[in-house]
């Protein structure tokens, strides 16, 4: 697709159908953006009136991306890196981690009993299966030793 030439206007609709849509990090706002429009002063122009009007937030985009990603039962370091993936980094992870307030023992027991069942693992290759799944959820192993091994 050719990026298009437009005004404040066009782009600031477009933005804002996207936040519409649902919540964006003002980098993935900006990356959809200049896959369609080719002046990137306007583009960066229009993101920062949009922050100050409260239309975009990357405090709110980042609870959002958070809450989501707990109820699919990632662990801390996947949601770290969806977030910093997303062009959310430093404090603001920091904080939304820190807020989630999450025992990420019991919500990597809570993905192993939905995924697994409730039985044990019966041998050391099932037991290294459920370990590869948890580390794939972003858990870490100190997490997946204490529940599978402990």
């Amino acid at each position: 697709m050719t990026a298009e030439p437009a005004t404040a206007d066009v782009v600031r609709d477009k933005a804002v159908a996207l936040l519409a849509a649902r919540e964006h990090s003002a980098c993935e706002l900006r990356q959809k953006l200049r896959k369609r429009y080719q002046d990137h002063d306007l583009i960066d122009e229009v993101i920062q009136q949009l922050v100050e009007a409260g239309y975009q937030s990357d405090a709110r985009f980042t609870e959002a991306r958070v809450r989501a990603s707990l109820a699919r039962g990632h662990g801390p370091m996947k949601i770290r890196a969806l977030l910093r993936e997303a062009g959310i980094e430093g404090d603001l992870v920091d904080a939304a981690l820190e807020d989630a307030a999450s025992d990420w023992r019991d919500l990597a027991r809570e993905a192993l009993l939905s995924k697994f069942g409730p039985s044990p693992a019966g041998d050391q290759r099932e037991t290294a299966r459920r370990a590869r799944f948890l580390a794939s959820r972003g858990y870490p192993s100190s997490v997946i030793g204490d529940l599978l091994l402990g």
